[in-house]
């Protein structure tokens, strides 16, 4: 399902946010001239189709999603890019090599106008000589490509609920996921998260993960976890899952917060 439902998503956001994009002229609307605000919006947009292929088949936030994102995010701004260059006038009836020469100009153009955009807010007795302005809108442009594959990671955490660890600045890594129809194991294993037996818990979780789910099996329960790679807490998400005539069904699940020494029960 994930196979056939993540590209449609994808593909229908990213063309969306571009051509919204282009529309509402977002590629380089800045804030504080440098601030690439427009650039965000662009990102965040494109990756709703992840976000909603991670909803629709209830998995997570894993290394493949997320690259998904960065690149239908900066897809999505080179697309707007492009559309705002066919459509500018000077672009009409241009075909051809002559038009592929127009797009080299355009770029130019466009580097130049972020340049001058970040010199506005540079003190009056500071000037840039002319080569190191076209070189200064070049890197803008590519600080906007950046800002937009970034602001795709940052819209997949926030709507599928990763931690965020304020300490460390950076958002918990998934460590793992395990399912299981061991029941008694899983409780087991909480009583030893809770009475600080970290060694047992290891074991035990170790052999509730290696359990598995039998194909028969109706009902058993999935076991994420999130963690922080610098400080090490962890976030346990706990789903159960039911099968009802061949599809399988995830129900609310509940949420266990760690600290480095509870997560030491959990095996890496």
């Amino acid at each position: 399902m994930v196979a056939i439902l993540g590209p449609l998503l994808i593909g229908a956001t990213v063309a969306g946010s571009a051509y919204l994009g282009h529309r509402f002229e977002l590629a380089h609307f800045h804030i504080l001239g440098v601030i690439p605000f427009g650039a965000l919006l662009i990102g965040a947009a494109a990756t709703i189709g992840v976000v909603l292929t991670i909803w629709l088949t209830s998995n997570y936030d894993t290394s493949n999603f997320r690259l998904a994102g960065q690149i239908g995010g900066a897809a999505a701004y080179c697309a707007v890019i492009f559309l705002d260059f066919l459509g500018t006038p000077a672009r009409a009836g241009v075909v051809g090599a002559a038009r592929v020469l127009g797009f080299e100009h355009y770029l130019a153009a466009i580097a130049d106008q972020e340049a001058q955009a970040i010199i506005a807010f540079l003190p009056s007795f500071l000037q840039l000589p002319p080569g190191l302005q076209i070189w200064t809108g070049i890197v803008a442009l590519l600080v906007e490509i950046l800002g937009a594959a970034v602001a795709t990671g940052w819209t997949i955490s926030v709507l599928t609920g990763v931690p965020f660890c304020v300490t460390n600045r950076r958002f918990y890594s998934l460590k793992g996921i395990a399912e299981s129809g061991d029941l008694d194991g899983l409780a087991e294993w909480e009583r030893a998260i809770a009475e600080h037996r970290p060694i047992e818990g290891r074991a035990i979780f170790a052999r509730f993960h290696m359990a598995g789910v039998k194909p028969g099996t109706r009902e058993w329960v999935r076991v994420a976890v999130h963690q922080c790679p610098v400080c090490l807490s962890s976030r346990v998400r706990i789903e159960p899952r039911h099968r009802i005539v061949g599809l399988v069904r995830t129900g609310r699940g509940r949420d266990l917060t760690l600290d480095a020494r509870g997560s030491a029960a959990i095996p890496d």
